[in-house]
């Protein structure tokens, strides 16, 4: 297993509120995780940074011990939920702060994802990309129902609105998806900042370009987000089996 990651600010916003984990050498836990704040000023830029670092403290503690792996990011999630919100109500000046989640444990041939809002997973396969994980939006739910087509969904003035994130709602449930792993599958996690910038097809086409270089292939990612326009922090995790 290979990986790398990108994160930068963007050009218009003043400070990036994602936050990422990867893992270390010799962690036995292979988790990836990017959290993007919400809430103004600096709350989402902190709860991003709770968020993970809950998680990842969760994860590494109960990972050797853990019998269901597939259960074990789901109930990091709930963790962290609880953890925002106790510290939004100690300290109400941070009432209403909270974040987007995409994280992904891998554990043999599999790889468990938990999620909330709009930040993605995708798998890229025998040079075809599929996103792995739905939107927690309004958009998303626009589309489900058929009001709008993809083409409006892409350019539509409420597509930053979600309806799911860590922090929000006491009855938090994070969204779960399970995936078998083949030798050759590169997986992407990454916020909306690069998937309003670039269209899966260009997505892909970065990747299978810099193939041979994980790392380069995050960091081109976020220069094309960049050269697109840029209009919010961006972050890449690229990791390949």
């Amino acid at each position: 297993m290979i990986f790398g990651a990108c994160s930068h600010v963007g050009k218009v916003r003043k400070e990036n509120e994602d936050s990422f984990y990867i893992p270390s050498e010799g962690d036995t836990a292979k988790l990836f995780l990017i959290a993007d704040g919400i809430g103004g000023q600096n709350h989402g830029k902190l709860a991003s940074m709770m968020v993970v670092d809950s998680i990842v403290k969760f994860v590494v503690r109960n990972y050797s011990a853990w019998e269901k792996k597939e259960t074990l990011l789901n109930e990091a999630a709930l963790s962290a939920n609880d953890s925002i919100r106790r510290f939004s109500k100690e300290s109400p000046e941070f009432n209403g702060m909270g974040t987007t989640l995409v994280s992904m444990l891998m554990d043999g041939q599999e790889a468990y994802i938990s999620y909330a809002g709009d930040s993605r997973c995708y798998m890229i396969r025998n040079n075809i990309i599929s996103q792995l994980t739905i939107d927690n939006s309004y958009v998303q739910y626009l589309l489900q129902k058929g009001a709008i087509t993809i083409e409006e969904a892409q350019n539509h003035p409420q597509r930053h609105l979600i309806t799911k994130a860590v922090g929000l709602e006491e009855n938090f449930l994070p969204e779960y998806e399970k995936v078998s792993l083949l030798p050759g599958d590169i997986l992407l996690l990454c916020t909306d900042g690069l998937t309003a910038m670039l269209s899966d097809e260009e997505i892909i086409h970065i990747i299978l370009k810099k193939k041979r270089n994980i790392q380069g292939a995050a960091e081109e990612l976020v220069k094309a987000a960049n050269a697109k326009g840029g209009i919010d922090n961006i972050t890449a995790i690229l990791v390949e089996v």
